[in-house]
């Protein structure tokens, strides 16, 4: 809420730059604890189950298409 808050004001304001840095580092930010959130829980289950050749390319399917779909939308 307090980023909405900022991005309002500032763009009342007419400072866009910040307005941009804002929902751009917020996306990056995001895009990045979700793809590492995705990773860490792929990797663990790919561990505590055993690795199964399936389960690699498929992970790494999702992960390229996560990857993919995160920098260049949808």
């Amino acid at each position: 809420m307090p980023e909405i808050v900022l991005v309002a004001s500032a763009a009342s304001i007419g400072l866009y730059g910040t307005v941009l840095g804002s929902a751009m580092g917020s996306n990056i930010l995001l895009m990045s604890l979700g793809l590492s959130i995705i990773v860490s829980i792929a990797s663990t289950v790919l561990f505590i189950d055993g690795y199964q050749t399936l389960d690699g390319v498929l992970f790494a399917t999702f992960f390229i298409a996560y990857t993919i779909f995160a920098f260049h939308g949808v």
